[in-house]
């Protein structure tokens, strides 16, 4: 039997089936609704719109769908020869297409091996609003006989246009009107969204209905896999899966291909596979990480050792002895880059991302210390704490059997504070912070934390 769980191809049983994500879009699409349609990246929202169009196709459905990526457009330019080249896909008649756009001037030519037409469009001038309005119009018209369905990809990339806000409100004025085609915009959860609805005023919020892409139940993802897998596979590792890649589709897919060709469904093979992919895209987080300021870097590790727990940026700064305003901005840029979303906690956009920084940064530097270790824990104090926190706690250690790094404990007499201190924070395997007013006064507890998290 041949892996049934592909990843590279779009066939009929690739995905997780979505049913009633499916049955909501074609109720809108049949009624002309427009939807914005959003989640995390990564969750499945292209996959769910090839297999909507595989849906339509194969219940013969009278609608004309179109697909259009904006991710590689940088301009009103680019959107408009993007668009008007996907009107090749339900027009046939070339000659009529040119003298209704005879204001762009444009050309279409053939590939020679497969016969596909090409738009070319001459933008001497500025395009103007009439003529957007003339492009769109053009489809309105052409979905009169039959209607069809646009779907814009990564629509957020139109407000880093030139003048894309300008656009963005155009556009909005004119789709209203329509009323033979209809639209899905995708977005990913993230500032994107907050950006295009921001404005209360937006005439984009009146334009779709919000739709969020919920994570797969393990129920469905259960009945999906064993039904691909002839009942084979325990629904343990089903949910040690899910934890592991944050319910991410496009992760479980990958896991679940090398699982089958692995014949192991196991935790242990879980772990395998997670190195496997870690190393084919090291390179690739080794470029990201280069990028980010060594701020970001410090945020990042920090939010990774603490399991995507939420922090507030005032726990963030005391975690990481870094300003409350640098770390607001750097919060900021890595949910622009989409790196991080505020879920109600932290959680890494890329699952692997985050577990890759831990395999890095904290797993190869602990392999490295382990054989310098001398202590199990480093008690971080200030002298008023000492009594009634941090000696009762040095001794509960110790009855447990763990060796302990105390001030009382571990100076003798002539030996050197600084030197011994330092020496503590870089061979004991946990740090412990006594935080209190008399630790956020002085100066010294506040560089043996600094020592801890560096």
């Amino acid at each position: 039997m041949s892996n049934p769980f592909s990843f590279t191809n779009s066939l009929p049983n690739s995905f997780c089936n979505r049913e009633k994500e499916i049955n909501d879009l074609l109720k809108y699409t049949s009624e002309s609704i427009n939807v914005l349609l959003f989640s995390r990246r990564r969750e499945g929202k292209t996959a769910l719109i090839f297999q909507l169009f595989e849906i339509i196709k194969a219940r013969k459905k009278n609608l004309n769908t179109i697909y259009i990526d904006l991710l590689p457009t940088e301009s009103i330019e680019d959107f408009i020869t993007r668009l008007l080249s996907s009107y090749t896909q339900i027009e046939t008649n070339f000659e009529k297409f040119k003298k209704f756009l005879s204001s762009f001037n444009p050309t279409i030519s053939f590939d020679a091996i497969s016969g596909s037409p090409t738009v070319s469009l001459d933008f001497k001038k500025t395009i103007t609003s009439e003529q957007i309005e003339e492009v769109f119009s053009l489809f309105e018209y052409r979905s009169k006989k039959v209607k069809t369905l646009i779907v814009f990809d990564e629509f957020y990339q139109i407000i880093n246009y030139p003048n894309g806000r300008k656009l963005l409100n155009k556009l909005c004025s004119i789709l209203n009107t329509h009323k033979f085609c209809s639209y899905i915009f995708i977005v990913n959860k993230s500032k994107e969204i907050h950006e295009i609805l921001s404005d209360l005023n937006s005439p984009f919020r009146n334009l779709v209905v919000n739709y969020e892409l919920q994570p797969i139940s393990i129920e469905h993802y259960s009945k999906w896999i064993n039904q691909l897998a002839n009942n084979t596979i325990e629904k343990n590792y089903i949910e040690f899966l899910l934890q592991k890649t944050q319910s991410n589709p496009y992760y479980i897919q990958r896991f679940l291909f090398y699982s089958w060709d692995r014949k192991l469904f196991t935790k242990n093979s879980i772990f395998d596979i997670e190195e496997q992919l870690l190393s084919q895209s090291s390179y690739v987080y080794q470029d990201y990480w280069s990028m980010l300021t060594k701020i970001d870097q410090a945020i990042l590790k920090f939010i990774s050792i603490t399991d995507n727990t939420y922090y507030s940026i005032k726990e963030i700064s005391l975690g990481t002895s870094i300003r409350p305003s640098s770390v607001a901005r750097a919060l900021n840029k890595l949910m622009n880059w989409d790196i991080l979303y505020d879920d109600s906690k932290w959680v890494f956009n890329d699952p692997l991302f985050r577990n890759w920084i831990l395999r890095e940064f904290v797993m190869k530097r602990n392999v490295s210390l382990q054989n310098e270790i001398s202590w199990d824990v480093f008690i971080s104090h200030a002298s008023e704490d000492k009594e009634k926190v941090a000696r009762p706690l040095a001794l509960a250690l110790e009855k447990k059997g763990l060796k302990v790094w105390y001030d009382e404990f571990s100076l003798k007499i002539g030996d050197s504070l600084n030197r011994k201190i330092t020496e503590g924070l870089a061979k004991s395997r946990f740090g412990v912070v006594i935080i209190s007013p008399s630790f956020l006064s002085k100066e010294w507890p506040q560089k043996e934390l600094d020592g801890l998290v560096s």
